[in-house]
């Protein structure tokens, strides 16, 4: 996971790491030949990407655990603070870190069994129409 930076000949997203700071890397897309800059701060993605994994540790276990708790709201927070990291990340140009996606996706999908479940229970239990 590095920097995303975008080819100037395609306008697609390519991912740079701190060694090719200085050099001509090839697009992986169209092949093109882009100068990296040497003054990317590869220090703050580095530092910003150990935050995201540790969170994203973090966010994952809370996920199975709401999940498997069958807690609503524990699930639909993650969700909410997984996408938060992810956008930030997006805006920081840089990846998100992988444990921060998957934590999103099983919140999300613990979230929708979660409401089809109560929907369930109130519909049986005459609650709700």
């Amino acid at each position: 996971m590095g920097l995303l930076y975008r080819c100037t000949s395609c306008d697609r997203e390519m991912v740079l790491e701190s060694y090719h700071q200085g050099r001509t890397v090839p697009c992986p897309w169209c092949d093109a030949k882009e100068d990296v800059p040497e003054n990317l701060d590869f220090d703050t993605v580095y530092s910003n990407r150990a935050k995201d994994e540790e969170r994203g540790k973090l966010l994952l276990a809370l996920s199975v655990a709401g999940g498997l708790l069958s807690c609503l709201p524990v699930t639909a927070i993650v969700w909410w603070m997984s996408s938060g990291r992810i956008a930030l990340a997006r805006e920081e140009q840089r990846e998100a870190d992988p444990l921060l996606l998957n934590a999103r996706v099983l919140a999300a999908v613990a979230t929708i069994v979660h409401l089809l479940i109560w929907i369930g229970i109130c519909v049986g239990s005459g609650v709700v129409g």
